[in-house]
């Protein structure tokens, strides 16, 4: 099941990864993963705008696709996990 996002929450994920502060974007993730009992590639999935530009569209035109494949991989490649 997809993720339910607030407004917010999408807004914040974008910025985090326009700007290229990924430690901040993967750590939103893992906590949005956590609540919504899916993995953090499911809330980067559903995490578009209006113009449904994503985390990848912002961080690529800003420069910092790179990095930000770097920290998405690793997030994706973790399960969610419950406590």
């Amino acid at each position: 099941m997809a993720p339910n996002l607030s407004e917010e929450e999408i807004d914040d994920l974008i910025y985090l990864a326009r700007a290229g502060e990924d430690a901040d974007l993967l750590e939103s993730l893992g906590q949005i993963a956590q609540r919504e009992r899916c993995t953090p590639a499911d809330v980067l999935y559903a995490a578009k705008d209006e113009a449904k530009a994503t985390c990848l569209h912002m961080a690529a035109a800003n420069g910092h696709s790179s990095e930000f494949a770097s920290s998405a991989g690793s997030a994706q490649n973790r399960p969610y996990q419950s406590q």
